[in-house]
C-alpha cells in the first residue's frame, strides 16, 4: 500500500520474523532464491528494523522512531511487546506514562502505533478475552485509538489431534475458524467488527475462510 514501517520486535532476531515475513509475502513455505531476493529489494524501499533482542530502553526506542519519521518518513510503527520493555508489569505508573508518550507521538507526528501486549491467564483460554484482560495498567487500553484482541483456537488444534475423530466430525472441526481478532475498542469509527481467520501454515497467512488461497503480495 506504499507504507513505510518500523518494527522493534524483542521476542525475535530479525532473521527469524523476516524470514517468515518473507514466506507471507510469496504465499508458500520455500520460496525461490531469486524470489527471496526479489522480496527483500521490495523490503528495502518500506521496512526498517529496530534491532534489539533483549529489553529495550523505552526513551531510545521513542528516540528511533522519530529519526524514522524524520528522516525516512516512516508512518507504520511496531512494538512487540510491551513486556520487553524496560518497565516493570506492576509499575502501572511508567506503563501510563510511555503510552502516553507514544499516542502524542502519533498524533504529532501523523502516524500509526502498534503496541503489542499480552492477556492475563484465565481459567480458561476457551473463549477470546477483552480489553479488561490486558496485563497491566488500564491505563493500556483508556488512553489508546484501537484495542485488537487476538485469540487462537487451541481446542481446535487440540480436537484435531485427535485420532478417534469421524470424518464427518474432523470436517465439520476444519470449518471453525482458527482465530478470531476483536474489535474492543475504536475511538474514531463506529464499527467493532469481530472477524474470524484461518491459518494457513506454508505460508504463515491467516485467511478469510477455510478454503481461500494464499495471497502473493509480490509479484
Amino acid at each position: 500500500q506504499g507504507l513505510r514501517a518500523c518494527v522493534a520486535s524483542m521476542e525475535f532476531k530479525p532473521h527469524r520474523w523476516l524470514a517468515r515475513l518473507t514466506r507471507q509475502a510469496f504465499g508458500v513455505e520455500r520460496p525461490t532464491d531469486a524470489y527471496i531476493h526479489r522480496i527483500v529489494t521490495w523490503l528495502e524501499k518500506s521496512l526498517w528494523v529496530f534491532d534489539v533482542a533483549t529489553t529495550a530502553k523505552t526513551d531510545l526506542l521513542l528516540d528511533v522512531f522519530r529519526y524514522a519519521r524524520q528522516r525516512y518518513g516512516v508512518t507504520l510503527f511496531v512494538i512487540d511487546n510491551l513486556s520487553k520493555l524496560n518497565i516493570d508489569l506492576d509499575d502501572y505508573n511508567r506503563q501510563r506514562s510511555f503510552v502516553d508518550q507514544l499516542t502524542d507521538f502519533a498524533k504529532q507526528h501523523d502516524v500509526h502505533v502498534f503496541l503489542v501486549g499480552h492477556l492475563r491467564k484465565g481459567e480458561d483460554d476457551g473463549k477470546p478475552g477483552g480489553k479488561f484482560d490486558v496485563k497491566g495498567s488500564g491505563a493500556i487500553t483508556d488512553l489508546v485509538d484501537t484495542v485488537l484482541i487476538w485469540w487462537r483456537n487451541r481446542k481446535k488444534e487440540e480436537k484435531l489431534g485427535r485420532t478417534d475423530l469421524s470424518p464427518a466430525d474432523r470436517e465439520e472441526t476444519e470449518r471453525l475458524p482458527d482465530a478470531i481478532c476483536r474489535c474492543e475498542k475504536q475511538r474514531n469509527g463506529e464499527a467493532e467488527p469481530r472477524i474470524s481467520l484461518w491459518f494457513h501454515g506454508p505460508s504463515h497467512q491467516f485467511l478469510p475462510s477455510p478454503n481461500h488461497p494464499p495471497r502473493e503480495y509480490v509479484a
